[in-house]
């Protein structure tokens, strides 16, 4: 097994990411991706809660599912606004 480091980069060309990572099938860690996406500033909580705090939503717990445990099952039903209050 040989272990080599992940390249990573902020900016690449499609060109040299199919020439180097594509077609020879390396991993390739891309940076910054997102930076210039709108939702990454306009989802906020508060813009969420905006338009869609009134509506109803399960609330899950993390137990593993079991003969005693509703595998598709919400535990409570709570508005969307409410559930970090």
């Amino acid at each position: 097994m040989q272990i080599r480091e992940i390249d990573r980069v902020s900016d690449i060309s499609p060109e040299d990411f199919r020439k180097n990572y594509y077609e020879p099938k390396r991993p390739l860690i891309i940076t910054g991706l997102s930076n210039d996406w709108v939702a990454k500033n306009k989802w906020t909580w508060d813009y969420f809660k905006s338009i869609v705090g009134d509506k109803t939503v399960g609330v899950y717990n993390n137990t593993r599912a079991g003969a005693r445990v509703l595998v598709n099952g919400a535990d409570d039903y709570i508005r969307f606004g409410d559930y970090r209050t």
